[in-house]
């Protein structure tokens, strides 16, 4: 499976949960995208993103609606 590789346009917000807090960016593809970041390069940060990427995989495969997911690089503004 390919993962797009897209480019952020536009920050739109952040979104408040219980855990992590996804930005809301438009993407180069002019989509909305939800935008998990990672805080830190842990090791079990990296594991629950390979987990999600698997599990939308897996979701596809059983036909079973998720939406489209991308590998956005953020970088921080000066």
């Amino acid at each position: 499976m390919k993962l797009l590789e897209l480019q952020t346009k536009l920050l739109l917000k952040e979104t408040q949960t219980d855990g992590h807090s996804p930005l809301v960016f438009i993407c180069s593809d002019d989509n909305i995208y939800y935008c998990k970041y990672l805080p830190t390069i842990k090791k079990e940060e990296i594991n629950c993103l390979a987990y999600e990427v698997v599990a939308h995989a897996l979701l596809r495969k059983l036909a079973i609606p998720t939406p489209d997911i991308a590998l956005v690089p953020l970088r921080k503004t000066p």
